[in-house]
């Protein structure tokens, strides 16, 4: 029975999600984007229009701001959350302080207005994509810009809206594409999508975002959403992707899972099906170069799709990758995955998927993040055309 409820919750937000790409122009969302200036709008519900080289590719679909983000998070400890150990969450490091952000939450949000550790984020999760990616909110004219869901895609990726001026920010480029800040960036903050076993067992003494207290998709649909759910079953498991007015690349099955790590002169893609592929007892290591520099990803089984069963936590077993710099100290350490996960051969210290050594001689010491992210592959290549694949 629970099973059957569960399911008609989702599907009856896949009946509204349904209407993307119509051109609604909306206006019961819950905060519309209007121009700074007060001038008329150039573009449905308010928003500046997006630059001439995007707008043949851009969507408009909801109403701005009908899928809420959430501007005043309420964040718990590790010992007061109850997630399975197999869910994936976003996790944010800066500072030394940590927070997870459960994507069973970003699904039904996909922003977080945030601060941690002194610096204002804007955490992004964009389903259609599966790019969970964190930035840092600049101050421009005095204010710290917060952001909202523009109810606008470019190739079936979220496109957020600044709401001091207006402008429309492409989450997969970090860059304004319209209005007043058109070309500008954000700053990548290092951040990951990992199981929350992983993540809790690495920081229990972190923080993380508590449940919501409001309802997506505008005030008509009332009631709590069905966190825990995930509204987008059996996405990711095939076929054409929605909201895409432009060509395939067909190197990779359009929504085969990647890492995709972020570099203007040799972007890269790794497949997970590769990583898991080599995988000895649920881990994989691949050393690699990117732009001429040493990189070397891990992968971990363990964390589950947030985009296959109705319930997240029934979902099939994806993993969870990082892209990290190889050196530590001023040595150039070389991993091997083995029967007792991940092992640096110069010391014999035990690393886990975060990146962090959790035993041997090096216990305590940490990997720089590579900036990367994980994406499918349809949406990484339509930004990123140059991308070469790598593992395969």
């Amino acid at each position: 029975m629970r099973t059957r409820a569960v399911a008609g919750a989702g599907l009856a937000l896949l009946a509204l999600l349904a209407l993307l790409g119509a051109r609604l122009g909306l206006r019961d969302g819950r905060r519309p984007a209007v121009p700074a200036d007060g001038g008329s709008p150039s573009g449905p519900g308010g928003l500046a229009a997006p630059a001439e080289r995007f707008a043949d590719d851009v969507v408009y679909a909801l109403a701005p701001e009908q899928i809420p983000a959430i501007d005043e998070p309420r964040t718990v400890s590790v010992r007061a959350t109850v997630l399975p150990p197999t869910e994936p969450v976003l996790s944010v490091e800066i500072g030394g302080a940590s927070r997870a952000y459960p994507i069973r939450y970003l699904l039904f949000h996909e922003i977080v207005n945030d601060e941690l550790g002194g610096v204002p984020l804007a955490v992004t999760y964009c389903p259609l994509c599966n790019t969970g990616i964190v930035f840092e909110r600049p101050v421009v004219h005095g204010r710290t810009l917060t952001f909202g869901v523009s109810g606008l895609l470019l190739h079936s990726n979220l496109v957020m809206v600044d709401r001091e001026t207006g402008s429309l920010w492409s989450q997969a480029l970090g860059e304004a594409i319209g209005g007043e800040l058109e070309g500008a960036r954000l700053e990548l903050v290092p951040a990951a999508i990992v199981s929350w076993s992983d993540w809790s067992s690495a920081h229990p003494d972190g923080t993380v975002l508590g449940t919501p207290t409001y309802a997506p998709l505008g005030p008509k649909t009332g009631g709590q959403p069905p966190y825990g759910v995930t509204p987008y079953r059996g996405y990711d498991r095939g076929g054409r992707p929605p909201f895409v007015r432009g060509r395939i690349d067909h190197r990779l099955p359009a929504f085969a899972r990647v890492l995709a790590i972020v570099s203007e002169e040799d972007p890269v893609a790794i497949p997970f099906a590769a990583l898991r592929e080599r995988a000895v007892r649920g881990w994989s290591v691949l050393p690699l170069r990117v732009a001429g520099e040493p990189v070397v990803v891990f992968w971990r089984a363990g964390t589950v799709s947030a985009l296959d069963a109705p319930l997240l936590a029934d979902s099939r077993d994806v993993g969870a990758a990082g892209a990290f710099s190889p050196i530590v100290d001023g040595r150039r350490l070389r991993f091997v995955a083995t029967d007792d996960g991940i092992i640096d051969a110069p010391t014999g210290s035990r690393w886990d998927v975060l990146g962090r050594a959790i035993s041997g001689p090096l216990r305590g010491a940490s990997l720089r993040r590579v900036p990367s992210f994980d994406s499918f592959w349809f949406d990484w290549a339509a930004f990123r055309p140059q991308t070469r694949i790598a593992g395969t």
